[in-house]
């Protein structure tokens, strides 16, 4: 037996409440119930009276992000219908869900059951057309047993895991701005706010007869303060959910099946990988040696330096060129010239304190090594179970209440 938490309408057709959650009845006709709850549905139980086959109706679910989904008539995934009325449909972490029943159908009902934490749920079960016990429901349902008026037993959901709160945390937050944005320019608009009623009588009988004027108040700040609470209460919970997992969620970061770091924190994984990456660009960007040259280690100056080249040392030295004799007439024509002619020689060796191309690429594949170790060991802290936590009723029945 596992724990579950439900939110269910009663007979008078009130919705009744958990923390956080809401459900709805309708009795008769076809209409299309909304229901919604601040935990992730794991199941949405649906009852009708009488035990007739009905066509028609449906039961859609929506998302996180307000999403729906299409309308698929409530099969239950597999279950029999034909155990006066009852299903038990699998939600899969839905947001709320809305319910249509078909024509012929009176005294609809529906309940919200919590798949992460709470009380142990009994619920008695409905006796089949002449007291036929109906078998186990499907594998997906989790183990429903409806047989006469036993006590049908219900294993709900599987527990939520830490990266599963963090992939829908992204969606509320989004969907959370987005309302408290709206709420917030609702509120700034007074003509919504403002409402007025008045009449007119005349001074005397026989004085004109006018209507009366009324202007009925279209936003009420109290509901806006509800429909804000119950928004940012489900946000509060997920990312308390999120952050007190963080607390215990660990791991080991492993290189070549050697532990490098035991039992690390997931907040201090998530440092890991961003310093890492900075490291990679690091790595990636230091001095390599010339390739153009041959290089060894000097120990001397603790530096690579190359081979001695050496070479030719060369001075211009002038010279003259007689292009022409002088005549009587003429002055000789010379031109200037400069001859290299050799001085000394040079004897060249470079020093560098850049490293081998080797090197460099042996630094660059230990840190991705470590990059992928620790994003393994992320993605098992991440995956560690979760417990729901439910907060935001208490900060907010402070703050509204």
């Amino acid at each position: 037996m596992e724990r579950g938490r439900s939110a269910s309408g009663d007979a008078t057709g009130v919705p009744g409440r958990s923390p956080g959650s809401s459900a709805s009845e309708q009795t008769g006709g076809c209409g299309e119930v909304p229901a919604e709850a601040a935990f992730r549905i794991g199941h949405a139980g649906v009852r009708r009276d009488g035990t007739r086959e009905a066509a028609g109706g449906g039961v859609r679910l929506t998302a996180a992000d307000g999403s729906r989904g299409d309308w698929p008539p409530p099969s239950g995934a597999g279950c029999s219908d034909r155990n006066g009325g009852a299903l038990l449909i699998p939600a899969y972490g839905a947001a709320g869900y809305e319910l249509r029943a078909a024509e012929s159908t009176t005294g609809r009902r529906s309940l919200a059951v919590d798949s992460g934490g709470g009380p142990v749920l009994r619920r008695p079960a409905p006796r089949p057309a002449g007291g036929r016990p109906v078998t186990p429901g499907c594998g997906r349902c989790r183990r429903i047993m409806l047989c006469g008026a036993r006590v049908a037993a219900v294993k709900v959901g599987d527990v939520a895991k830490l990266n599963q709160i963090i992939a829908v945390e992204k969606g509320i937050k989004s969907k959370s701005h987005q309302d408290l944005t709206a709420a917030h320019h609702g509120l700034q608009k007074p003509a919504l706010l403002a409402g007025i009623s008045r009449t007119y009588q005349p001074k005397d009988e026989e004085g004109e007869q006018l209507p009366p004027e009324s202007t009925r108040v279209q936003v009420q700040a109290e509901d806006v303060l509800r429909e804000t609470a119950a928004t940012l209460t489900r946000l509060f919970d997920v990312t308390a959910t999120k952050d007190w997992a963080n607390c215990t969620a660990r791991a080991d970061v492993k290189v070549d099946g050697q532990v490098l770091v035991a039992d690390v924190p997931v907040s201090y994984l998530l440092f890991l990988e961003k310093q890492l990456t900075d490291l990679n660009t690091f790595v990636r960007k230091l001095p390599v040696l010339d390739a153009s040259e041959s290089w060894v280690q000097d120990p001397s100056t603790d530096a690579w330096k190359t081979e001695p080249v050496r070479t030719l040392r060369t001075k211009k030295v002038p010279r003259n060129h007689v292009k022409a004799e002088a005549t009587d007439k003429h002055p000789a024509q010379v031109e200037v010239y400069y001859e290299d002619i050799p001085v000394g020689y040079w004897t060249t060796v470079k020093f560098s304190g850049a490293l081998p191309a080797r090197r460099v690429n042996e630094l660059l594949g230990r840190v991705e090594k470590v990059q992928q170790a620790v994003k393994f060991a992320r993605e098992e802290a991440n995956g560690a179970d979760v417990t729901d936590k439910r907060v935001g009723d208490a900060v907010f029945g402070y703050l509204f209440g």
